[in-house]
């Protein structure tokens, strides 16, 4: 039987089958190829080995007999009868499927008997299998097939399950295959094309692929992406015909490219995979984070469908030189990837300028069963490593499952230790074992323990350095260093996880008990909050200040958790903490982290930079001739719209912002003026000569202006000069934008003043009557003795609320992507001196996805609280911050969602007309078919700046 004629039989047997159910309208059975193992998306390892030992067994790709293709070959070594692995994949992108039905695989024995069953994973993460399907016939292709419903899935038991699991939760993800032999002996069983056939709506008979030319996705300024879009129809029955619109957009969602394209696919068939590409190249000059989004017709469907994915242009950090440091440190789970996985992942480490790389390395891969290593899988990765001049440390991350006693692994942890030792020999500068728990060590013990670990690596001729566990020091009651802790041979490793903040409060906490000093010995590992989709600015200026607050501290590293996504699956965000996804399309903050690792690399920490104004945070570097200053804007603060920076000994002045895009460099007739930005920022200073001593610091401004101008009555904005000269032939001029909506009660100023006096200008700037506007844009244009500089500023419109009850509409809620669009709903602000009242009314009725965020801050006050709202829900919404109530009313025609805000919340006693409040809402809609539509009133929900929030004020 041919591999066609077996699929024949397939497709009958789905007829049949599919036919026996309730197919909701428009629902029909499509074939997903979930591995071809052609390409290198998917990763296959051995676990849960029975009747045999695990070391007596092997999986890889090779090419299939007779055919000019690869197939994964499984190989048993079986020493008795009824042996069985299990062989596990690990895909590039998980497949979860809602309506399964049946499960597939081809397979080829050359000689022998052996059965496969299908591994599943629930909605709940439980594993279960499908009953064995023997594999009749040799030397020819056979399709075998499973039934994926209640009835065929046996649960496999846990070591921690006492009961047995009830039935399997969809949605269901194939993990894997079980293979079995009856008889003694090798044998070897070839596998290729695992599929599952389930039930879909029309719109999602074709399902896309973004394939780029640099697998990292990561690119410099200047480069052509080539990129292109794959469409595949897994209907075996419909033909599809596509119109694709392309769109390119960068990080603040403003487009910058724009294609099209159509697809004609045939239906599939068992041998022939209906696929068709569409071209995306772009261009791409500016460092930043672009979303390249593909909607989709189809002419099966009326609904339109949106794919999406992400690469970053970056300046390449690959070669910078490293010398010892390992500050910059990431953490990987790669050993468990596709081989070209691993290597991309390498290169993104490298490219973004990671200095360590941790590996997580699983006990049973290298020692599938007592004393028999296996540790072939190391020589690859750390001859890669080796070649990009990173710092390496194996970090031991799971027990055995061979030796359930915690206690009982202290010794062949030892021997393991010096194996790898022995293996690596200098390609990895660290090992990291077992967690304290799970080596079954007592609190208080832990000095001994890793005296003995220390001492097997001596043994092993290892020059390597001993890093301890990480030790948790958020949990509610974090294990306690142990007496003498500093005199243990190895680094101390301490670890938070979550949202850096907090992480922070907690090292300090912490080490306060404990009365630890941080230092070069001590290192941090922080794993990341989880960070489903790409993230947005706020999310990149956390990781930012994490390792400024690291570098503070004087830390010997901060190890980052983790490099990539360990699953691309909605239902475990747990496992979505990398800067890289699973398909690599890069996050937020790895813009952050290369942009910092770029500036830092090298350089050492002294102290805050001097004369920084109060509206940011600093910290200078320092290293040979180059000085450098990380800038950092403090929240719901009006930052000065420019910074003066002096050295005393001269020197190249360069300013970029986090992203390493230059800024420009006022010159003049004064001392030099350097613009401040809404996000974090560098300013550098590069000497002729080596400079031990920190010289760079930052004057005051002898143009003092702020970056945010208010709009509104009897709301007065203070410009101030210190005249650096003489001034006779001089002059302010504010340039206000055409058709501006609103005006300056100041349009010019001839300056004249005898060099150290002030002078003060005091424009008011009032909206244009029936004019409504939140943000716009102005010019201060000042010749100073006939050279002119030019400074644009931010206006936002002050709105004055009055007390609570149904006042005018303060705002309303507008289409980002088009102001001209029709508002999604309007925003009302009021409040009394008690409390803050902010109500949204939609003007149409909900869907299911729909979410509403309303964020709300006091001008000085650190940080804003949000509200998260699911209007769909009704009254339902989730949990409110400290002082905040949330209700969501609906009537007949609309859904009215209010928060109201005490003012305890906001830091104070009462809300004055004194107090100015920061407010802003968005509201984004999602529809079934994945199409995403954002409105917003006011920003700053992403990136927390100030200037990008509505201003409210109270009434008198």
């Amino acid at each position: 039987m041919n591999r066609l004629h077996a699929a024949s039989l397939l497709i009958a047997c789905l007829a049949f089958s599919a036919s026996g159910l309730a197919q909701p309208p428009h629902y029909e059975p499509i074939s997903t190829i979930l591995a071809d193992f052609e390409t290198d998306s998917v990763a296959a390892s051995l676990v849960d080995a029975r009747n045999v030992p695990a070391a007596d067994c092997r999986v890889k790709r090779v090419p299939i007999p007779a055919r000019g293709q690869t197939a994964l070959m499984i190989e048993i070594g079986a020493i008795a009868p009824n042996a069985s692995v299990a062989c596990e994949l690990a895909y590039r992108v998980d497949t979860p499927i809602d309506e399964p039905l049946r499960a597939a695989v081809f397979c080829w024995l050359n000689e022998g008997q052996a059965a496969v069953a299908f591994r599943v994973r629930d909605a709940r993460g439980r594993i279960f299998e499908t009953s064995p399907q023997a594999v009749g016939q040799t030397r020819r292709w056979q399709l075998l097939s499973a039934s994926l419903g209640p009835e065929g899935l046996a649960p496999v038991p846990q070591p921690a399950e006492r009961d047995a699991a009830p039935a399997a939760e969809r949605p269901l993800e194939i993990v894997g295959l079980r293979v079995t032999t009856p008889t003694v002996g090798h044998q070897a069983i070839f596998v290729d094309d695992v599929q599952v056939e389930h039930l879909a709506p029309l719109d999602e008979l074709v399902r896309a692929e973004f394939r780029f030319d640099e697998l990292t996705r990561l690119y410099v300024p200047g480069a052509v992406v080539s990129a292109e879009v794959e469409f595949e129809n897994r209907s075996r029955s419909r033909p599809c015909e596509l119109s694709v619109e392309l769109t390119w957009h960068d990080e603040r969602g403003q487009t910058v490219g724009r294609g099209s394209g159509r697809a004609v696919l045939p239906p599939s068939s068992p041998d022939f995979r209906s696929r068709q590409r569409v071209n995306a190249s772009q261009r791409f000059s500016e460092p930043g984070l672009y979303r390249l989004s593909a909607r989709v017709r189809n002419d099966q469907s009326p609904r339109v469908r949106e794919f999406s994915s992400s690469l970053a242009v970056i300046h390449s950090n690959r070669l910078l030189s490293r010398g010892r440091n390992v500050f910059f440190a990431l953490r990987s789970n790669l050993l468990r990837e596709a081989r070209p996985d691993r290597a991309g992942e390498i290169r993104a480490a490298r490219e973004i300028g990671a200095q360590l790389l941790a590996l997580d390395v699983a006990w049973d891969l290298l020692e599938p069963s007592p004393g028999q290593y296996r540790l072939d899988e190391l020589d690859d990765v750390l001859n890669a490593l080796a070649e990009r001049d990173f710092a390496v440390m194996l970090s031991l991350a799971h027990a055995p499952s061979w030796m359930p006693d915690a206690a009982a692994r202290r010794a062949p942890q030892r021997r393991l230790l010096a194996e790898m030792a022995r293996r690596a020999a200098a390609k990895a500068a660290y090992f990291q074992p077992l967690e304290f728990e799970r080596a079954g060590v007592a609190p208080g013990d832990e000095p001994a323990y890793l005296s003995e670990l220390a001492a097997a690596l001596r043994e092993a001729g290892s020059r390597a350095t001993l890093v301890a566990p990480p030790v948790r020091v958020d949990e509610p009651a974090p294990r306690p260093l142990p007496r003498r802790w500093s005199d243990a041979p190895a680094i101390w490793t301490f670890q938070t996880e979550g949202r850096c903040a907090p992480a922070r409060e907690a090292l300090r906490r912490y080490a306060a008990a404990n009365g630890l000093t941080w230092s070069s010995a001590t290192w941090w590992q922080h794993r990341a909050a989880p960070l489903p989709s790409a993230g947005v600015e706020a999310d990149a200026v956390e990781l930012l200040e994490h390792y400024v607050e690291a570098a503070r501290a004087g830390v010997g590293s901060l190890a980052w958790s983790d490099l990539r996504d360990d699953s691309s699956d909605p239902r475990r965000p747990e496992q979505q903490r990398g800067l890289l996804g699973r398909d690599f399309g890069p996050k937020r903050p790895l813009i952050a982290y290369s942009s910092l690792a770029g500036a830092l690399s090298g350089m050492r920490y002294v102290h805050p930079t001097p004369g920084t104004p109060s509206a940011f945070d600093s910290a200078l570097f320092i290293a040979s001739n180059r000085q450098t200053a990380v800038v950092i804007p403090r929240g719901n603060r009006i930052r000065p719209a420019v910074l003066a920076p002096v050295s005393g000994l001269g020197g190249a002045l360069s300013v970029v912002d986090f992203q390493r895009r230059p800024l420009p460099v006022l010159e003049s007739a004064g001392p030099t003026l350097v613009p401040t930005h809404g996000g974090p920022f560098f300013v550098a200073i590069e000497f002729e000569q080596i400079e031990p001593k920190p010289r760079l610091e930052f004057a005051t401004e002898w143009l003092r202006v702020p970056a945010t101008l208010l709009c509104g009555e009897d709301t007065a904005t203070v410009i101030e000069l210190d005249a650096p000269l003489a001034l006779q032939r001089s002059y302010l001029q504010i340039v206000l934008p055409p058709d501006a909506p609103f005006t300056s009660s100041v349009g010019a100023r001839n300056l004249r003043a005898a060099a150290g006096d002030t002078i003060r200008i005091e424009p008011v700037f009032t909206p244009v009557a029936g004019r409504a506007f939140e943000r716009s844009l102005l010019t201060v244009r000042l010749a100073l003795e006939g050279r002119v500089i030019e400074l644009p500023l931010v206006v936002r419109r002050l709105h004055q609320i009055a007390s609570l009850g149904d006042g005018p509409a303060t705002g309303v809620l507008s289409l980002t992507t088009d102001a001209g669009a029709a508002p999604a709903g309007e925003v009302r602000a009021a409040c009394t001196p008690d409390e803050l009242s902010i109500s949204v009314r939609l003007a149409e009725p909900p869907g299911p996805e729909d979410e509403l965020r309303i964020a709300v801050a006091r001008l000085g006050q650190a940080g804003y609280a949000e509200q998260v709202i699911r209007p769909a829900a009704g009254r339902g919404v989730e949990a409110s911050p400290p002082g905040w109530t949330c209700e969501s009313v609906r009537d007949e025609r609309h859904v009215t969602c209010r928060v109201r805000v005490r003012a305890e919340a906001l830091g104070v006693s009462a809300l004055t007309a004194n107090e100015i409040v920061l407010a802003a809402a968005r509201l984004t809609r999602r529809s079934a078919a994945n199409v995403t539509a954002v409105y917003a009133w006011g920003g700053g929900i992403d990136t927390g700046s100030p200037e990008e929030f509505c201003w409210l004020r109270p009434a008198p």
